[in-house]
């Protein structure tokens, strides 16, 4: 049995390998439902695995593993002489590194913490109007308390009332948090893949950007985005979320489907009902949200074309096909097999669209209140 605060590592590849024992595949799977550090680990595991087979395999030319190892032998002796100055080499980079960490504070066990409002509360310690946040502690606010952490000069999160928020990584090659429950507002201007906040649906993996994150008391939560791109990973899925768009997150599921933040009600009733619904009524939804999409719904599209069953997919890629046209070198039965290089090419040729779209409305939206401030 799995005890509380114990870790599966050592089962997650039998589980994704599915060779577990029914009972303890079972129990694994709750488990990595519940948390989080394994949770994380599983899909990366999984992502891993699903590379390495879909690498190609050649049979090779008859005799290279004597020469193989002819040449491990030949290097072994020579890497024995060569010892002493491989480990000055590495002595001198790992002085670097440090040099380097040192002067990015990544050292630093704890953030900045600013009281904004109310009476937020850091581990144990009311926050009378600033102190830290020490790797491991919870910060929490009330009904009418916020608060503000700082990640040196690399950013910032607001924590908004109602919150639970956990220091995950204070310093090292990433910084994380990790939001239980409540909203918070992310700027940061770390270097992509610097900052994650991790949730119980879904881990926000920074990409240089402005965003807010709301996380209900399920573990539910909704990720919109203002400035740059966020990637949200869960449970084997992928969403890219950018500028002018979001996405819904299920605790057990994962991260949804990204929209842009303009789309109808009804259109994001309908891909909730696809990304999160029961089977009943399901078809009807899909077809209510082809319908309904238009210019702005590529990304939406594009994200649906691996999450759908194969007969949707081919309607997805008419759809998409007659809003944005394919690119040259994107193959129909490419992008049906979900070939990655076709997928990857298509998805390149419409991110500018996706943002000049936004722009576009943004534009048009000013221009309207505009005017009717000036005709006022």
């Amino acid at each position: 049995m799995t005890s509380p605060g114990t870790h599966v590592d050592a089962e997650l590849g039998e589980l994704i390998d599915d060779t577990l024992p029914p009972d303890d595949a079972e129990r694994v799977r709750a488990h990595v439902a519940s948390c989080l550090a394994c949770r994380r680990l599983h899909d990366e595991m999984r992502e891993a695995l699903a590379g390495i087979r879909a690498l190609p395999t050649y049979d090779p030319p008859a005799g290279v593993w004597a020469g193989v190892e002819r040449e491990l032998d030949a290097r072994s002796r020579s890497s024995r002489r060569s010892w002493p100055r491989v480990a000055a080499v590495a002595a001198l980079v790992a002085g670097g590194a440090l040099a380097a960490s040192a002067a990015l504070g990544t050292y630093r066990s704890s953030w900045s913490l600013e009281r904004v409002a109310g009476s937020p509360v850091a581990g144990a310690r009311a926050i009378a109007s600033s102190g830290t946040l020490v790797e491991g502690e919870w910060l929490e606010t009330d009904a009418s308390s916020r608060a503000r952490l700082s990640i040196g000069t690399l950013g910032s999160a607001d924590v908004g009332p109602g919150s639970r928020v956990k220091l995950v990584q204070a310093g090292g090659a990433e910084r994380a948090l990790r939001v239980e429950r409540g909203t918070i507002d992310a700027r940061v201007w770390a270097p992509p893949r610097f900052f994650l906040v991790e949730t119980p649906a879904a881990t926000a993996i920074d990409l240089g950007c402005i965003y807010t994150l709301d996380v209900d008391d399920r573990g539910n939560g909704v990720l919109l985005v203002r400035s740059g791109q966020v990637e949200l990973r869960g449970y084997g899925l992928r969403s890219l979320v950018v500028a002018g768009t979001a996405a819904e997150m299920r605790a057990g599921a994962g991260p949804g489907t990204p929209y842009d933040s303009t789309e109808t009600r009804a259109f994001r009733t309908s891909l909730s009902a696809i990304d999160f619904g029961e089977e009943t009524g399901r078809r009807l939804a899909f077809e209510r949200l082809l319908a309904a999409s238009s210019r702005r719904s590529t990304i939406t599209l594009w994200h649906l074309l691996p999450r759908v069953r194969t007969d949707e997919r081919a309607m997805v890629f008419d759809r998409l096909a007659a809003l944005a046209g394919v690119p040259d070198g994107v193959d129909r039965d490419d992008v049906l097999r979900l070939d990655d290089r076709s997928l990857s090419r298509w998805r390149r040729a419409l991110e500018p669209s996706w943002s000049s779209e936004r722009v576009r409305l943004w534009k048009r939206a000013w221009r309207a209140v505009w005017s009717a401030g000036r005709g006022a």
